[in-house]
């Protein structure tokens, strides 16, 4: 079934940038398209401008072969999700539903790192995919999360791809993301809670630095704009001030929502604040700190100089680190 989309009707819940990257996508694929968003409005403008066609949320599950939820803020997907389960019984048979949200929280172990480390008790993004489509042991349930703006080409970004349900002779997982794989995607198979990881190494040891060095700018008192600032910038430091600007500027809910949101993103602030306090010993320790920080910086220097593995093009990857 792997290839174009000739003959198959997908259906979008949301069509905010995300949703109308995927709409745009299998449109060009072949597919019939269908879209339904709370602003309705914005719905008729993305099925003008990419020829899909704007239809209520029961239409669209009715007729749907691949219906996908990208919804913000990201609390809205467990609201999308309820009204789907008291839809189901809409669902088409052999049906493939999907969600995009980048934070999974999949099983025991996250929610109880979640209650730990933040004392609240919540539902998870991966359970509520599963609730809307219990009972139905004919549909298909998985995530597939965009590693990368929805405004590039797919030719060599990643991608992470989470079965949360399978269906008896289910094949629309591999389909799409053989789909992907084909336009030169990095495709990353993985659990749920692998992708968790991923995302909380990845983004939430990345993102939230970043916003605490721009936050330390501020609190610097520089009379020099950010703009002035950029005229100083080298090779080297350019690129983050140019995600620090793209973190605050634009749609900047995407990453506080993802950081909000996920289960580790408080140990994540908990181990930077760590890193922190021994860099500022070591400095306040001056010349004296040398030995000890030659230590730490043979480590940090071989962590950054290890090799990764050859990527596969052309075909998804299981992903065989568990972390």
């Amino acid at each position: 079934m792997a290839g174009s989309l000739e003959g198959v009707v997908c259906g979008n819940i949301g069509v905010g940038a995300v949703g109308a990257y995927w709409t745009r996508f299998q449109i060009k694929e072949g597919a019939d398209v269908l879209v339904c968003d709370k602003n309705k409005q914005r719905a008729r403008q993305v099925a003008e401008d990419y020829g899909a066609t704007a239809v209520d949320l029961d239409t669209l599950l009715k007729n749907s072969d691949w219906t996908s939820v990208a919804v913000l803020p990201l609390k809205e997907v467990f609201e999308v999700m309820a009204q789907i389960g008291e839809r189901s019984h809409l669902l088409k048979p052999c049906s493939f539903l999907m969600d995009h949200s980048g934070v999974k929280t999949g099983t025991k172990s996250t929610l109880d790192s979640l209650l730990k480390s933040t004392g609240r008790q919540v539902d998870t993004f991966t359970t509520a995919l599963r609730k809307a489509v219990e009972g139905r042991d004919d549909v298909e349930a998985g995530t597939i999360h965009l590693a990368f703006r929805p405004d590039v080409e797919l030719e060599d970004q990643n991608v992470y791809a989470s079965q949360v349900k399978p269906a008896e002779g289910g094949l629309w997982m591999p389909r799409v993301t053989g789909l992907l794989a084909s336009h030169g995607a990095n495709v990353y198979q993985m659990t749920p809670d692998q992708q968790d990881m991923v995302t909380f190494r990845h983004q939430m040891l990345i993102w939230l630095p970043l916003l605490a060095a721009l936050d330390a700018i501020r609190q610097s008192g520089s009379d020099m704009s950010f703009g002035e600032m950029e005229l100083f910038t080298t090779k080297l430091s350019k690129p983050f001030f140019d995600l620090m600007k793209r973190m605050v500027s634009g749609n900047w809910r995407v990453y506080w929502d993802t950081m909000a949101h996920h289960p580790f993103a408080v140990e994540a602030a908990t181990l930077l604040e760590q890193s922190m306090h021994e860099l500022r010993d070591k400095l306040v320790q001056g010349e004296d700190a040398g030995t000890n920080f030659e230590v730490m910086y043979s480590h940090l220097k071989a962590i950054a100089e290890s090799s990764s593995p050859e990527r596969k093009t052309g075909k998804p990857v299981m992903v065989e680190i568990y972390y």
